[in-house]
């Protein structure tokens, strides 16, 4: 294959393809390709199917149709091992072609699309993988003990990365040979703790094992594995090993969003067949900014016109429209840390409540992170990892997300500090701002570097970014202390005190946002209220010039996309150490 790559007409070029062993039937074989690499034998297959650079020029923000036509000009005549990778413009018809055959699925791409790598990155809808059948690959988190002589275990435990955070997806008891099955035993590295977030689930639900068998061991193989479905658990049923996957690096390996048949037939260029058990890892995530407000969504909306914010008001698919909008932004905020999720299945004239806890059965996009809380329970807290996670939220009633002050990954590690200015029902929104900006310079006579909220509501949240150096209790004592050193400095002007009788007349400097399992609402948050207001981070120049804290609304997406555009890659960026006071 060298030799024929270096024999194209060429003085540099970076084609994407990838690398297939045909069976007996010509078809693509997984088992037929790893005994190929194995044995470092003929015959290997390179389907190139995209041209990312040619000659020293940059391909990547050109349309998918002309970076194929130039791929088929430069590999016009070549033969084996190099292979062009036609298109086929009837996506539907290529689907059930290759259900029919027995294919796992095809990918489709927009046939104007830029090139968008995925790795590390949100995914966009301009490149969709549509399954038929179910596989996936895992990476091997621990084994059970087996109580057969001679067998190495009985099963693997397996995991997959939901954004940064590694969790428990299940295990695969059936599909090895006695060669295989010690093959990955004599590869495996034991480990006394946990590789994933949420282990007590390999103990729970009609899948559960006991606590004794299991022996954790480092996240470093990959497998591939056919399975029938995912529990209300979001684990593996009737799953069978298929082989190792020595091409892909466990950090690759995410929590994917299977696309149902169909429903992206409108897709204009469905790509070549994919090999059997070939899986894309990653999660499909947010869009493209300049994503179209009637984009389709990853998760149906179910009553899209119930009006949510009174009579007369946006409704239940304006708001999912708005977020998947904004997406590419509020992830930053909202993805992988624990939240709070704001409920109003009614909408706002309905009774709404605070959820934290995730229940069985609400959708296979969220996920969780187990958290102990202050009565020495477990409970899963909602994490949402990607965009399908944040529409399924809208579609059980969701309108706002709060979040923890720390990520999912490390819960004990405050990752920012929020103090919450949070006025009297008689002060005006200039008496706010003149306390965010004494905060601001406060805070800056110490060192950190701070940015304004306007809350949506009435006040304005002052964060800062942290290093992740110091806990809790830290944080919490440092907000504490700021908080009554202001209130000291001006008392007639500001109280720590929660009680309303305390606030009058005053600001109250809300510290307590940084306590573990507190939470504050999150950058591009919608509020509950009339009208939809919106939770914007904003410059201190903004802010002086902002004439009240509900100034942006869910009317304003074309604005606030610009907005964010511009100014949202800053805020946050500086991680700072914590001072001391």
């Amino acid at each position: 294959m060298v030799s024929a790559v270096a024999a194209l007409p060429v003085q540099s070029a970076l084609i994407d393809g990838e690398i297939c062993a045909l069976d007996a039937n010509g078809r693509p074989s997984f088992s037929q390709l790893q005994d190929a690499l194995k044995q470092r034998v003929p015959p290997i297959l390179f389907f190139a199917f995209d041209l990312l650079h040619l000659n020293g020029e940059d391909l990547m923000a050109q349309p998918l149709t002309t970076r194929k036509a130039k791929l088929e000009t430069l590999l016009a005549g070549v033969a084996p091992p190099l292979l062009y990778a036609d298109d086929i413009t009837d996506g539907a018809a290529l689907l059930k072609a290759m259900e029919a055959s027995g294919y796992e699925g095809i990918i489709a791409k927009r046939a104007d699309g830029a090139y968008r790598s995925s790795v590390g990155k949100l995914r966009t809808r301009d490149w969709l993988k549509i399954k038929v059948d179910r596989r996936e690959e895992f990476i091997v988190v621990g084994w059970t003990k087996s109580d057969k002589r001679g067998r190495p275990f009985s099963s693997l435990l397996l995991g997959q990365y939901d954004g940064k955070v590694l969790i428990y997806r299940g295990r695969v008891g059936t599909g090895f040979t006695d060669r295989q099955a010690q093959e990955i035993a004599d590869r495996l590295t034991p480990t006394k703790a946990a590789p994933v977030t949420n282990p007590d689930l390999a103990f729970e639900g009609r899948t559960r094992v006991a606590r004794g068998d299991v022996i954790w061991v480092k996240p470093e193989l990959v497998a591939e594995v056919r399975f029938a479905e995912y529990t209300g658990d979001n684990v593996l049923r009737h799953a069978s090993f298929m082989g190792l996957r020595s091409d892909k690096d466990p950090q690759e390996v995410m929590v994917e969003t299977i696309m149902p048949t169909g429903e992206d037939s409108a897709v204009p260029v469905a790509q070549k067949p994919t090999r059997k058990g070939k899986a894309q890892s990653k999660a499909a995530r947010a869009p493209a900014p300049d994503a179209p407000p009637d984009a389709p969504l990853p998760v149906t909306i179910t009553n899209p016109d119930r009006t949510v914010f009174g009579e007369g008001g946006a409704t239940k698919i304006d708001l999912a429209h708005w977020y998947q909008a904004i997406a590419p932004h509020a992830l930053r905020w909202i993805a992988d840390r624990p939240l709070s999720l704001l409920r109003c299945p009614g909408g706002i004239d309905s009774p709404c409540f605070f959820q934290k806890h995730l229940k069985e059965g609400w959708g296979s996009e969220l996920s969780s992170v187990m958290i102990v809380e202050s009565d020495g329970v477990a409970e899963p807290t909602f994490v949402v990892p990607n965009l399908a996670a944040l529409i399924r939220c809208v579609q059980l009633g969701t309108i706002e997300f709060h979040g923890w002050g720390a990520p999912a990954t490390d819960i004990d590690h405050p990752d920012r500090l929020v103090i919450d200015l949070d006025p009297d029902e008689g002060l005006g929104f200039a008496d706010v701002k003149a306390a965010a900006l004494l905060v601001r310079d406060h805070l800056s006579d110490m060192g950190m570097v701070t940015w304004p909220m306007l809350s949506g509501g009435k006040g304005v949240h002052v964060i800062a970014a942290l290093d992740g150096s110091a806990d809790w209790a830290a944080v919490e004592q440092f907000a504490k202390r700021f908080a009554l050193a202001l209130t000291q400095s001006a008392p007639d002007r500001f109280t720590a005190n929660m009680a309303k009788a305390r606030r009058k007349g005053r600001i109250f400097v809300d510290y307590l946002r940084n306590q573990r399992g507190a939470t504050a609402v999150l950058p591009w948050s919608v509020r509950a209220r009339a009208g939809a207001p919106v939770a914007v981070p904003v410059s201190w120049k903004e802010l002086d010039q902002a004439p009240r804290a509900n100034l942006f609304t869910l009317a304003d997406v074309p604005a606030l996309l610009a907005h964010a555009d511009a100014q949202d890659p800053s805020w946050g960026a500086q991680k700072q150490r914590l001072p001391e006071i």
